[in-house]
């Protein structure tokens, strides 16, 4: 009989050994505890902080998983934290009982798996997210395809236009009404016009909601496209 797979979230701060570790924690509880208060119905296990500088979780869907990577990045911007994460979603097996108020002390192939995909994220790959579900080789590829372009929208802002991007966010400010995000934080609003472009205000929400999108296309039977058939379109 086959285990049943859960979909577990693990985290690590990129250079945390360059920060100050008083002030790296207390950031890090900060984002991590408003992110489990907020978000209680997304998890089957609170995201817990295991390692200082890591965490991990288990999230009640695929679709949940996703949200609440973004709602991690995005509140690191509501509160104007300096830290940088990259995170592993696999969907995987756990042998123990899903602990429901604290992610420690359960065991299972899914959580080695997991932690295995992070250490090797931080030595071979650039890209900050890494998704694997084995059961979906086509929602695995595009989900990691579709979060290179969130993440490089992402990783260009720095801590410096959180102010600005911050209000469009909680405004859930689609439309990019750059007037209203002006005088929410007593800016011109011409100022405020430019710096919505800038900061690709727009592509971010498009970005953002794909991700969510990919989420609802789980079919098993939608396989990703080969090299061979991208090198035919490339030439084409």
């Amino acid at each position: 009989m086959e285990k049943e797979k859960y979909y577990i979230i693990m985290a690590d701060i990129i250079g945390s050994g360059k920060h100050n570790a008083y002030e790296l924690m207390r950031d890090f509880n900060d984002v991590i505890n408003s992110i489990n208060t907020e978000n209680k119905e997304r998890l089957l296990s609170p995201l817990t902080i295991t390692l200082g500088d890591e965490f991990q979780g288990i999230s009640s869907s695929i679709q949940d998983a996703i949200v609440l990577m973004i709602k991690i990045e995005e509140k690191i911007i509501h509160l104007q934290k300096n830290l940088k994460l990259r995170y592993v979603l696999y969907h995987g097996e756990i042998d123990t009982e899903i602990n429901q108020n604290i992610a420690h002390g359960m065991l299972g192939k899914g959580l080695t798996n997991a932690r295995y995909l992070l250490e090797s994220l931080k030595k071979e790959r650039k890209d900050r997210f890494i998704i694997n579900i084995d059961s979906n080789p086509y929602l695995t590829e595009v989900l990691d395809l579709a979060f290179v372009g969130f993440q490089s929208i992402v990783d260009d802002w720095r801590p410096k236009d959180f102010e600005v991007v911050s209000p469009f966010l909680q405004l859930n400010n689609i439309k990019g009404d750059y007037k209203v995000v002006a005088d929410k934080i007593g800016k011109d609003s011409s100022s405020v016009f430019r710096r919505k472009n800038s900061l690709q205000i727009h592509q971010y929400f498009s970005s953002r909601k794909l991700l969510i999108n990919l989420t609802k296309s789980i079919d098993n039977n939608i396989v990703p496209i080969s090299e061979e058939e991208m090198l035919e379109i490339s030439c084409g």
